[in-house]
């Protein structure tokens, strides 16, 4: 049986989970099945999470805390307030009752978040040394790094675009189900445009994601 057939339909949980984009869906799950389990509920899907009180939901912030970065906190204890007020939205809770399990504080990051900006010249090296490539993969990731760079989509939208998406007489990219499950259009530079033109050139035009593993050769 898949895990799709072992979900309760009318769950809060699997409500809750089936509104969202399916470039969160994966995160969310498994911080659904983390809570679950420091509540001891083990299967989230079929958990009572309308039976929620604050003792409970404070519990879980606690335990999430000792675990992990205050940002994954935040995530979860954000996807946990999602539940509640799912739960709220099927009146399995009153008003006052989601009110008050869903009042757990944020935790406050002290750590500078991850990442930096990349400089032009970086980006102008990358693509240097994806033009010294002359395999598919070099043309791949040239359009990869020139539509991350000039967009600034998000990982999971970049995985998501299919061949259609594209449209090369306007230099346009239609990123679909994107943040807030909305679509968007995403308007390239001429340099970033040839790029994937030449990607496509090497992958073929045959229907499918945009981007694929350089070996495998669209049909």
């Amino acid at each position: 049986m898949t895990r799709a057939q072992e979900r309760d339909a009318d769950n809060p949980a699997v409500v809750y989970l089936d509104s969202l984009s399916r470039g969160s869906y994966w995160a969310v799950q498994h911080s659904l099945e983390t809570i679950a389990s420091i509540l001891g509920g083990g299967d989230p899907w079929r958990f009572a999470w309308h039976r929620l009180r604050y003792r409970d939901t404070a519990r879980v912030r606690a335990e999430l805390v000792r675990r992990y970065a205050p940002a994954t906190v935040n995530k979860m204890l954000t996807v946990l307030r999602g539940v509640l007020k799912t739960c709220w939205r099927l009146g399995l809770m009153d008003a006052e009752t989601y009110r008050r399990a869903a009042d757990v504080a944020n935790v406050r990051a002290r750590t500078l978040p991850a990442g930096r900006g990349v400089e032009r010249d970086e980006v102008r090296a990358l693509l240097e040394a994806c033009a010294a490539d002359l395999s598919t993969a070099g043309r791949r990731d040239a359009a990869v790094v020139a539509i991350l760079y000039a967009s600034g989509l998000r990982r999971a939208e970049l995985c998501g675009l299919d061949l259609d998406d594209f449209d090369p007489a306007e230099c346009v990219l239609t990123v679909r189900a994107g943040k807030g499950r909305q679509d968007r259009r995403v308007f390239l530079e001429r340099g970033a445009c040839e790029m994937i033109r030449e990607w496509i050139e090497a992958r073929s035009e045959a229907p499918g994601p945009l981007f694929c593993p350089s070996r495998c050769r669209q049909r």
